[in-house]
């Protein structure tokens, strides 16, 4: 049996971290209805600095996803090791909108920061009616280099059975929209 829902807010998280040798475990949540992330609530696998390791996948299967006010999915790393994959389904909609105080905004992210060495990994998102990005929002994977520099990587199709709808996105790099 399924539960209801999820609600991850107020600087909480859920993550699976490797801070040694060998790989994060892999992040699954299976929801009924609503993942709700808000106020800097994070769901993640992580290959924290000084660590050897790759990132395994995170998966949401769910009614729909809600991220607000810096809510985010991520896979990164900041030491030697692969991201891992973000693998997101939802039968209804996508919603994401919003900074949190420090700066960050909501959003869909795989990424290897500039302490890291690595790749980042695949964004798969499937959303069964609509897919909702509003304004101070980014789906992105990307490799920070030591200069700073982004290198982009392919995000892979997003599927929708009916209109997908950007409100002023900030992020949305290589991304290649197709029915």
């Amino acid at each position: 049996m399924l539960p209801d829902s999820l609600r991850v807010a107020n600087f909480s998280g859920v993550s699976a971290a490797t801070a040694g040798e060998g790989s994060s475990g892999k992040m699954t949540i299976n929801v009924r209805n609503t993942v709700l992330l808000e106020n800097d609530g994070v769901i993640a696998t992580r290959v924290t600095p000084e660590a050897r390791g790759n990132g395994k996948d995170v998966s949401i299967k769910a009614g729909s996803l809600v991220l607000l006010n810096g809510g985010q999915v991520q896979a990164g790393t900041q030491g030697r090791g692969n991201a891992g994959n973000v693998i997101i389904e939802v039968r209804d909609r996508i919603v994401a909108d919003g900074e949190a105080r420090n700066g960050f905004s909501s959003g869909v992210l795989s990424t290897v920061e500039s302490s890291g060495s690595g790749e980042s990994g695949d964004i798969k998102i499937t959303a069964g009616s609509l897919l909702l990005y509003c304004i101070r929002a980014q789906i992105a994977c990307y490799e920070r280099t030591e200069s700073e520099a982004l290198i982009g990587c392919d995000l892979h199709p997003i599927h929708w059975k009916k209109p997908i709808t950007f409100c002023s996105i900030r992020v949305l790099s290589a991304c290649k929209i197709d029915q």
